[in-house]
């Protein structure tokens, strides 16, 4: 029986079918199946649960066109993020409930221009 499972968002993800590639730039939030896996230990049941789901990045900017006149600009992006859901059981009892959330936050970058004043003035 395999028990490996990984995580995706650069890498691949593994399914039921094997690994299915993943783009680190994908806009497709992807979602692992869960993971279980049990067993006897010492004489208690012992299930350990995994899931994980991911968050696309996102770009914005503003104004979303160039133009000739253009003097302020704002860019913003907002990279990928992921929750991956860890858990322990023992004898139907929780001992274990992990949820760990990567998140880098906004990025944002902001410009200005103003032509230089004409010679002489």
């Amino acid at each position: 029986m395999r028990h490996h499972h990984s995580w995706g968002g650069g890498g691949s993800t593994y399914g039921s079918n094997g690994y299915n590639t993943v783009a680190a730039s994908s806009t497709t939030a992807v979602t692992c199946a869960p993971l279980t896996w049990s067993q006897a230990v010492g004489g208690h049941t012992v299930i350990v649960t995994m899931s994980g789901t991911t968050a696309p990045r996102q770009i914005t900017t503003s104004p979303s066109a160039a133009a000739a006149s253009q003097t302020d600009v704002t860019a913003q992006i907002t990279p990928p993020s992921a929750v991956i859901e860890y858990g322990v059981s023992v004898d139907g009892i929780t001992v274990v409930s992990l949820t760990i959330t990567v998140d880098l936050h906004t990025l944002e970058a902001r410009g200005s221009y103003s032509a230089a004043p004409a010679t002489g003035t």
